[in-house]
């Protein structure tokens, strides 16, 4: 197997923000308990809150 050299010191960072996603996922439930929100609200605003930070990283990609 061929490793490319430039990807390696890219590979400790790409893994840490895997692992904070995976963090972030892991404590949703616990987050939902503390909400007071009904279902339908509180979709839409986890919803707003990826489609602005996605907008956010792709504006500065």
């Amino acid at each position: 197997m061929i490793r490319d050299s430039s990807a390696t010191g890219n590979n400790s960072r790409t893994l840490l923000l895997l692992h904070l996603a995976v963090f972030l996922a892991g404590w949703t439930g616990i987050f939902g308990r503390l909400i007071s929100l009904s279902g339908l609200p509180l979709v839409w605003y986890r919803m707003a809150v990826n489609v602005v930070t996605l907008t956010i990283v792709l504006l500065f990609r």
